[in-house]
């Protein structure tokens, strides 16, 4: 979330073939993490770039992941 608006958002099946649930349970936000972190990133320097103060809680991001 950034200004109380979702910046990214995804629903899909995966797409391998997990060989137990422990591999599949850390397969999906592991997924999630290779987009959150170029996008946090970007967003940084977007924000020094512009000069604009965030607080330490717009900083944070939180992954939801259920299987």
């Amino acid at each position: 979330m950034l200004g109380g608006v979702p910046v990214s958002w995804s629903s899909k099946l995966q797409s391998k073939i997990a060989l137990s649930t422990t591999k599949a349970e850390h397969s999906a936000p592991l997924t999630a993490m290779k987009e959150l972190i170029p996008l946090h990133r970007l967003i940084e320097e977007l924000t020094k770039a512009l000069g604009v103060k965030r607080s330490e809680e717009e900083r944070l991001s939180c992954v939801f992941e259920d299987n």
